[in-house]
């Protein structure tokens, strides 16, 4: 017996959807295309860091084809080595156009084995009202999730050009400008007024005020 009534709709859709997979070549085609942009990705991830030479993302694994996805999950560090909020990255993603996931991604066991999470410190996020969906995305300075970017079959290698568009631009600052602990001497002026002329009708001459 059926629980409910079949997704007929569904059903008489599958002969489109086989159909628009093989527009793109069908399943293997697809699915090597997308790896190759997801590995695409990944290398560009890798190679980005700080004006200091500090890395400025942080990769949680990457491995063969048949062991993953077209998926890359992933952190971004600011110059000083801490940690970027997933939320913040969101919403600058989002401005960009770009969509992507963040948080655990409905999977806090790999989330807690990644992020290296202890018990005790998840339970302290419960308690400090952490939520699934919420933006406390860094408690104590650790994470507490992830960005994960995914590519589909309609994914192409410039959707990878924006993603570092969007992480140089708002994320890999300059080197900042020198402190200097002692102000430089500026000295001091009185200013005195030499001439005055007004202009009581406009585009007329002026008229000297001795």
């Amino acid at each position: 017996l059926e629980h409910g009534t079949l997704n007929y709709y569904a059903i008489c859709a599958l002969t489109k959807g086989f159909a628009d997979l093989n527009r793109y070549g069908g399943i293997q085609a697809i699915n090597e295309n997308t790896m190759r942009i997801a590995k695409a990705a990944y290398e560009m991830l890798k190679q980005k860091t700080h004006w200091n030479g500090r890395p400025a993302v942080k990769i949680y694994g990457w491995r063969e084809p048949a062991q993953q996805g077209p998926i890359v999950a992933f952190n971004l560090l600011r110059d000083d080595g801490s940690y970027t909020g997933y939320s913040e990255v969101e919403k600058m993603a989002g401005l960009f156009g770009i969509d992507l996931r963040t948080g655990c991604f409905c999977n806090s066991g790999a989330c807690q084995m990644y992020l290296e999470i202890t018990n005790s410190q998840l339970l302290q996020y419960y308690q400090e009202g952490k939520e699934c969906g919420d933006t406390k995305d860094v408690i104590d300075g650790r994470p507490t999730g992830a960005v994960r970017i995914s590519f589909g079959r309609q994914s192409t290698i410039e959707d990878v050009l924006v993603l570092e568009q969007m992480i140089d631009y708002c994320f890999l600052g300059a080197q900042p400008s020198v402190h200097i602990d002692h102000p430089l001497k500026i000295e001091q002026y009185s200013a005195a007024i030499s001439r005055l002329i007004v202009y009581p009708v406009k585009s007329c001459r002026g008229i000297d005020l001795d």
